[in-house]
């Protein structure tokens, strides 16, 4: 007779696709963001904790932006209090990496973030030299600091770039998803950009 107790079940991964996921997001997030979120932001919002991949085309105005705040507040919320959802598995110190075809975008979405508590840095042509000058080292910063990193597209075939990213790096496993914001742009780009699909 065999006396071994049976090993205790693991508990399922949470899924945020459920009426559940639902309710916990909107729980989470109603503290944290000046509005209700839309049924179908949090939908999207849901997908994105699954893992799953959002191609989200909605009118201008209509809060695709949130999608990328909202998945944040959220993500950085159960990091503080994993009570929320004990099963969830997210990178340490999180890192969204969001492309923004013009600078006004990255700005904008940038000064979004922080008005909601969350850090954010903007690497583009301007920000660089302006940091140049002050002495700063924005990739250093990029590496521990914000939770959203607005890039140019022409960063992502820098150098310092690709010494961000490396594999083995300090923010590689920062990473918790990528965004591309007017992603329709993409092809307008041209053959060049289609270098970054590595991401």
């Amino acid at each position: 007779m065999n006396n071994i107790p049976p090993a205790p079940e693991r508990p399922h991964k949470f899924l945020f696709s459920t009426n559940e996921g639902h309710t916990l997001c909107k729980t989470i997030l109603q503290d944290r963001i000046p509005y209700e979120p839309h049924d179908v932001q949090i939908d999207g919002l849901c997908k994105l904790l699954d893992n799953i991949d959002l191609f989200a085309i909605l009118a201008t105005g209509s809060g695709k932006t949130s999608f990328l705040s909202m998945y944040m507040l959220v993500l950085l919320a159960i990091q503080a209090n994993p009570c929320l959802c004990p099963t969830a598995s997210f990178p340490r110190n999180p890192c969204m990496l969001a492309v923004c075809p013009t600078k006004y975008l990255e700005h904008q979405m940038a000064e979004v973030m922080e008005k909601l508590g969350l850090s954010a840095l903007v690497i583009n042509a301007d920000t660089l030299q302006a940091a140049k000058r002050r002495g700063e080292d924005l990739w250093k910063k990029a590496e521990t600091e914000p939770s959203l990193l607005f890039l140019a597209p022409e960063q992502l075939i820098s150098p310092k770039f690709s010494t961000l990213i490396k594999a083995d790096g300090e923010f590689a496993v920062r990473v918790c998803a990528i965004a591309v914001d007017e992603a329709h742009l993409l092809n307008t780009w041209g053959r060049s950009w289609r270098k970054v699909g590595f991401l």
